[in-house]
C-alpha cells in the first residue's frame, strides 16, 4: 500500500517543484502524506491510514476538522455570492473582531500574513514618516525580502544580512534590502533595545514582534517586558506592530495583547481568525493611522480582500469561539 503513496508523490512531484506547497532551507527531503478525508481531530490519507492532527494547519483549523456549523456557512455563501467585492457579511465579521481585539478600532482583510504584514510596515512608515523597522531574532512575519532570515554582527549597529545554513535564507533576495530596511535584535532584551532606541529612534518607524515568540520555540515575554517596548515605542513615536497570525484568537479571544494587557498600534491576524478551511489576513488598528486607508494617502489592494466566502468564515468562526466565552491560557 505505500507504494501507492510513492508513486503518487512521483507524479506529483513532476509538476510541483520538491513535490511540496512550500519549503525552507533544511537538510532534508520532505515526504508529503495526502489525505482523503478528516473529521474532528483525525484526518485519513489516501493509504487508509488514520492520524491524529496536532498540527491543525499550523494552529489556524480552531474549529475542528468536518465541523458541520461552519461547513453549512460556507455551503450556503457558496450558494448565495461569491466573486464581489461586499456582501451583507461584512458589518458583523468587522464588528466580531472589534468586539474582542483591543487594538481593533479599524479592520482592513487580506489573504495571506506575508503581505498583510508588509501592509502593516507601509502604514508605519507612512504615519512616521520614517523608513526603518526593528524585528528580533527568532520570529517569523512572512517569507518577504525583506524580514526573513538574516543575523547581525556583535558589534555596531544590529544590522541584518545572509549568512551560511540560515533556514531562512534564500538566492534571489533582493540586494541590500534587509539591510537597509531593518534592525534585528536578541528579543526580551530591554537594554539592548534602548540603546538603539537612543541611537536611531528618529530613523525607526515601527517595531514588529510576536508578542509571545510562537516560531522561536515559544518563549513568553520577560515580565513587563511587552510594557517597557510599548513605553519605548510612545517615547520615541514609534508604531509598535504586535504580528498575533499565531497567537490572535488561540491565546484568548483578545489574544496575546489581552492576556499581557499591552495594546499595539497595529495588528496582523491570520490562521485561526477564518478558521482554517480558507484563507483570511486582517490588518487592524487604532483608527488615525488606519484612516490613512480612508484618505488614500496609502494604498492597500487585493483582489480578493473580503471575499464573501472569507468574511462568512470570519464571522463563523468568531461567532463559535465566542460562544465558549473569553477562556484565556495563563501562564
Amino acid at each position: 500500500m505505500i507504494t501507492d503513496m510513492s508513486d503518487y508523490n512521483q507524479r506529483v512531484k513532476q509538476r510541483l517543484p520538491g513535490g511540496v506547497h512550500y519549503n525552507f532551507h533544511l537538510p532534508w527531503e520532505e515526504t508529503p502524506l495526502h489525505f482523503t478525508h478528516a473529521s474532528r481531530s483525525r484526518v485519513t490519507d489516501m493509504n487508509g491510514n488514520e492520524y491524529l492532527d496536532l498540527y491543525a494547519r499550523f494552529g489556524a483549523l480552531i474549529v475542528g476538522h468536518g465541523n458541520e456549523e461552519y461547513n453549512e456557512c460556507l455551503k450556503e455563501t457558496i450558494d448565495r455570492v461569491l466573486s464581489v467585492s461586499h456582501c451583507d457579511l461584512d458589518a458583523e465579521a468587522l464588528e466580531l473582531i472589534h468586539q474582542y481585539v483591543p487594538s481593533a478600532e479599524m479592520i482592513r482583510f487580506g489573504l495571506s500574513g506575508t503581505e498583510i504584514v508588509q501592509n502593516a510596515l507601509r502604514l508605519a512608515r507612512a504615519w512616521t514618516g520614517k523608513n526603518r523597522f526593528v524585528r528580533f531574532e527568532g520570529h517569523y512575519h512572512g517569507n518577504a525580502d525583506n524580514i526573513m532570515g538574516g543575523k547581525t554582527a556583535r558589534t555596531g549597529l544590529p544590522v541584518p544580512s545572509d549568512y551560511p545554513g540560515d533556514m531562512k535564507g534564500t538566492k534571489g533576495r533582493a540586494r541590500d534590502v534587509m539591510e537597509s530596511q531593518s534592525y534585528l535584535l536578541p528579543w526580551n532584551d530591554t537594554e539592548r533595545l534602548e540603546e538603539l532606541f537612543r541611537q536611531q529612534g528618529d530613523d525607526i518607524a515601527a517595531v514588529i514582534m510576536e508578542p509571545v515568540c510562537v516560531n522561536g520555540g515559544g518563549v513568553m515575554p520577560a515580565p513587563g517586558y511587552l510594557h517597557k517596548v510599548r513605553q519605548l515605542c510612545d517615547d520615541h513615536q514609534v508604531v509598535l506592530i504586535f504580528d498575533e497570525i499565531i497567537t490572535g484568537f488561540r491565546m484568548g479571544l483578545g489574544g496575546a495583547q489581552q492576556m499581557f494587557g499591552v495594546t499595539p498600534d497595529l495588528t496582523t491576524l491570520g490562521k485561526a481568525i477564518a478558521g482554517g478551511g480558507v484563507p483570511v489576513s486582517a490588518l487592524v488598528g487604532k483608527s488615525e493611522i488606519m484612516k490613512l486607508l480612508v484618505d488614500k494617502k496609502v494604498i492597500h489592494a487585493g483582489t480578493f480582500n473580503g471575499y464573501p466566502l472569507g468574511t462568512a468564515a470570519v464571522k463563523a468562526t468568531l461567532e463559535m469561539l465566542g460562544r465558549n466565552g473569553d477562556r484565556l491560557w495563563t501562564p
